[in-house]
């Protein structure tokens, strides 16, 4: 039960991140904030570090594994999450583009930026959200 915690946990804080960063997007669009390029390259620099390279592999070998070896119940939805999991560069150098083309200052930087952004913040609401309605239970 503590991994569960752990876990939900986890998905809590990320879930904040991902909205945190939304409401900055769309308070720069309002032009009530000064966009921080820095910050931004930090924040992706975490969701790289944090849940793609030690969130994901914690559910893979604590809840995945354990699951896969007692059921085959939920086998569907596992399958398309470990498939998840091993996109994960492919999502963070998405979005690592999508920046470097902001800060070198194309015409739709940071349109493309903040849709980029918005991509991953749906992908990842839909992941966790399999996870806790589908696999957590």
């Amino acid at each position: 039960m503590e991994a569960l915690r752990i876990l939900g946990d986890e998905h809590q804080s990320l879930a904040a991140i991902l909205h945190a960063v939304r409401f900055m997007l769309k308070e720069v669009v309002s032009g009530r904030l000064q966009p921080d390029l820095r910050l931004f390259e930090a924040m992706i620099h975490y969701l790289d570090a944090y849940p793609e390279k030690r969130h994901h592999p914690k559910e893979d070998a604590f809840l995945f594994a354990p699951l896969k070896a007692r059921t085959t119940e939920g086998d569907a939805a596992l399958a398309r999450l470990e498939a998840e999991h091993a996109q994960a560069e492919a999502r963070i150098a998405t979005l690592q583009a999508a920046l470097a083309r902001y800060t070198d200052g194309a015409p739709d930087g940071f349109a493309g930026f903040s849709a980029a952004f918005d991509a991953y913040a749906d992908f990842y609401r839909h992941h966790m959200l399999l996870e806790e309605r589908e696999i957590l239970p």
